[in-house]
């Protein structure tokens, strides 16, 4: 008998062991990923947010003939503005921009030291991003082109709606600019 009770409390210690070793691994991921990306994920959130609660009611032949974008960051510092080549973006072909980041409203004067971390292109309504995966190119201070974006799906309201956001770093700190566009003209 007292050979089954230390077989039983030999078995109840190995389980509870592995219940451990699996919640230290879980939580040891858990605490990595919060580390390593809390400030973009409450950036995308807050970027993506308005996007789904307002209809879009565009059409592609509401689409600009200039699609540049233009926008100042959540803390006033910094304005961006990214010019697609080709201008107006094409359907299904390849697209570059070059995003220049300035430090001023007026745009005179180039950000110094700024980086360009990522720049996220995503369709809310279809809950996905683009088939190619952009590529950043620093050209100097405050300048760089994102090569390799490629407008794969079009049409009008939500169904042509496209984020892209921009997610700058300026003194260890993270700044995204969001932008809505709508792809693309027939």
């Amino acid at each position: 008998m007292e050979q089954k009770t230390q077989k039983n409390r030999t078995q109840i210690v190995a389980t509870l062991a592995k219940v451990l070793a699996v919640f230290l691994v879980m939580s040891t991921l858990v605490a990595c990923k919060s580390k390593e990306e809390p400030k973009e994920e409450e950036a995308a959130e807050k970027s993506t947010g308005s996007l789904i609660a307002v209809p879009n009611t565009a059409t592609m032949t509401d689409i600009p003939e200039d699609q540049t974008l233009s926008g100042a960051g959540p803390s006033g510092n910094l304005f961006l503005v990214a010019t697609p080549s080709p201008n107006p973006i094409p359907f299904q072909e390849l697209v570059e921009f070059e995003v220049r980041v300035y430090e001023d409203a007026e745009h005179t004067k180039l950000a110094e030291g700024v980086k360009l971390d990522q720049v996220r292109p995503m369709m809310p309504a279809h809950g996905h991003g683009m088939k190619t995966k952009p590529e950043i190119e620093k050209i100097e201070d405050g300048v760089f082109r994102v090569h390799g974006m490629q407008f794969h799906m079009q049409g009008d309201g939500d169904d042509g709606a496209w984020t892209i956001d921009f997610l700058l770093r300026d003194a260890g700190q993270l700044e995204v600019i969001p932008f809505d566009l709508q792809c693309c003209r027939p």
